[in-house]
């Protein structure tokens, strides 16, 4: 066979017969073929590697992270290199600079490391790089949204009637040394939801040998106290030291962890925890990296995973949401998962507050009167000049009130309409006893107040003069109407192009399967889910 064929074969490629597959690949096996990655790559440009930095594997999070990228990467045919820093941002580096060294297609990185200094190192390795856990400014992250997850602990322990929470954060006292950010993401979103029910009473325990403290505290109060951890491994750890000293946790005690680790399944009493989609941060992770490694990804853009979460605003199960993976680029203030019902009511109130913020109504309404008294003067002058009356050019006085109140910068809203209603009643009366005053005034040399005497006397008098009258006014207001409705449709046009233009700065941190825009920008997609009783 040719060489082409063997390719074929050997690297699953269509174009061949099975049967010539299966042979070729046999052969192969006999002749202990194996495939030199090395040359594929030179050949290629890539090396097919991945590489995996992690704290470590005793936390089981990492374990069943490290499990999910392996699965993902061998699916997509890249290889995982895995290396442990023991949260040692020296470690770190040398672990980023040896994956370099191998020409790794891109990195998976829990940072222990952290500063402007840093990142501008990692920026300088042109590096695909993904993030876990720990955020690093600029660069993609995938994960949860720590702050509304804890916060939805502290409301479900609250909405089971313990009226002590306790808030586990061992994290602070190496806030000074290495990247905490996700706990201390979890932490603010303790405090802030805590904030909100100032019923409860709330500890926090910053101590690393926290068992100790924590038990103090459970012995001082006799209320139903609930224990929060930022972790399940530390969970674990507190619910073993209560069993062993044969404290009574389901009585008055409750103990909630974080990240719903396979473990959990296999404990004879279950552990309330609050779920992050450990399986789909891996994998959204590994597609980010692949995109990137194979330039299908440009900068700023966002690589999604869809899978149900929970509306932030309506707090039903969402099935279109999607979680985005910021894809370089400064990383904004988040994104969220969000209903697209949700996402577009906020939007169109957001755009509506936003149209509303711009203008003022006292010089709009300046720019209307004089609008309106432009027009009028207008169709009196084509009226003398022409010795015919055009009663079309009654549209011209709503439509000049409205690009007058434009033009001195009225607020773009329904304000617009209407004052550009009330100039153009108030124009066409004026134009239609004005006519009759500046004809008096004109040809018949009467002063104004003859002029206005004489008009009273007419409509009061002379019943063909007042039906003329009316006749006349009724005919500018119709033609005045026209140019309401011209009004209109401007400002609607106005309101569409303003919407797509502020979508792009207000709502640009998500997008919705269906191509919408949410309402906000929030911190990660949250995936709250509750595990046990």
């Amino acid at each position: 066979v040719s060489q082409g064929t063997v390719d074929r074969a050997l690297n699953g490629r269509p174009g061949i017969k099975e049967e010539t597959r299966r042979r070729i690949l046999q052969k192969a096996e006999e002749l202990g073929y194996v495939k030199d990655m090395r040359a594929s790559g030179l050949v290629r440009g890539a090396s097919w590697l991945i590489g995996l930095v992690l704290f470590d594997l005793r936390n089981e999070y990492f374990a069943q992270l490290a499990s999910v990228v392996e699965a993902r990467a061998r699916a997509l045919g890249y290889t995982v290199v895995l290396l442990l820093t023991d949260r040692d941002p020296a470690r770190e580096r040398d672990s980023v600079r040896r994956l370099c060294g191998l020409g790794a297609d891109g990195i998976l990185l829990c940072p222990a490391g952290r500063g402007e200094a840093y990142e501008q190192w990692l920026r300088g390795l042109r590096v695909p790089l993904v993030t876990v856990g720990n955020r690093l400014s600029g660069f993609p992250h995938a994960g949860v949204w720590e702050e509304a997850a804890m916060g939805d602990a502290v409301r479900y322990a609250a909405g089971r009637d313990y009226r002590r929470l306790v808030y586990v954060y061992t994290a602070k006292e190496q806030e000074s040394r290495v990247n905490i950010d996700a706990q201390r993401r979890r932490y603010e979103g303790f405090r802030a939801a805590a904030a909100a029910l100032p019923r409860l009473e709330t500890h926090v325990v910053a101590q690393p040998d926290y068992i100790p403290a924590v038990r103090a505290l459970i012995g001082a109060s006799t209320a139903r106290t609930a224990l929060l951890f930022p972790s399940d491994y530390q969970a674990l750890h507190m619910l073993i030291a209560l069993r062993e000293e044969g404290d009574p946790v389901s009585a008055r005690v409750g103990v909630m962890g974080f990240d719903d680790i396979d473990m959990l399944r296999y404990l004879s009493e279950r552990l309330t925890t609050v779920g992050c989609s450990i399986d789909r941060i891996g994998a959204a992770a590994v597609d980010a990296v692949f995109a990137a490694a194979n330039a299908a990804v440009d900068a700023g853009r966002r690589v999604g995973i869809s899978f149900g979460t929970v509306c932030p605003y309506c707090s039903r199960t969402d099935t279109d949401a999607v979680m985005y993976c910021e894809q370089r680029g400064a990383i904004p203030a988040g994104y969220r998962a969000v209903h697209t019902e949700c996402a577009n009511s906020l939007r169109n109130a957001a755009n509506e507050a936003k149209v509303n913020d711009e203008g003022n109504y006292f010089t709009g309404i300046i720019g209307a009167i004089i609008g309106m008294i432009l027009g009028v003067v207008l169709n009196v002058a084509v009226i003398f000049g022409t010795e015919r009356i055009y009663a079309m050019l009654c549209a011209l006085i709503p439509l000049g009130a409205f690009f007058g109140y434009k033009l001195l910068k009225g607020r773009m809203n329904s304000f617009a309409i209407v004052i550009s209603i009330i100039c153009a009643v108030l124009g066409a009366v004026a134009l239609t006893f004005g006519v009759d005053i500046a004809d008096s005034m004109i040809n018949y040399d009467y002063t104004f107040e003859e002029a206005i005497l004489l008009i009273q006397y007419g409509m009061a008098e002379i019943p063909e003069y007042a039906d003329a009258i009316r006749s006349s006014l009724l005919q500018d207001l119709l033609f005045v109407g026209l140019g309401v409705l011209c009004c209109i449709g401007v400002l609607r046009k106005n309101t569409n192009s303003g919407k797509a233009a502020y979508a792009g700065n207000l709502y640009a941190t998500l997008r919705m399967k269906d191509g919408s825009l949410p309402a906000s920008a929030a911190d990660t997609v949250d995936d709250t889910a509750s595990h046990g009783a």
